[in-house]
């Protein structure tokens, strides 16, 4: 599920098993820091963070996981979360 706007937006993923992958999203260029809400209930143990970058759908896809929660995005995002 993604939300919010401008330099609010969110995307939310819950893990069920040990992970989850998004959706490639378009957030266009520039920099990006991903944020993990630790504290919501239920949430357990923190995550291990992955992404994929791409100036498309496609070049996002073909990209390697690359492990870190500040990047340069190329246009396009995948994140992936692992327990």
């Amino acid at each position: 599920m993604t939300g919010g706007s401008g330099d609010d937006e969110t995307l939310t993923l819950s893990i069920e098993g040990n992970e989850a992958i998004s959706e490639p999203w378009n957030v266009g260029t520039g920099a990006m820091v991903i944020r993990i809400d630790k504290y919501k209930t239920g949430s357990g143990s923190l995550s291990t963070i992955y992404y994929k970058t791409g100036s498309s759908k496609a070049n996002c896809l073909a990209d390697s996981w690359n492990s870190g929660t500040s990047f340069v995005s190329l246009g396009w995002i995948q994140v992936r979360l692992v327990k």
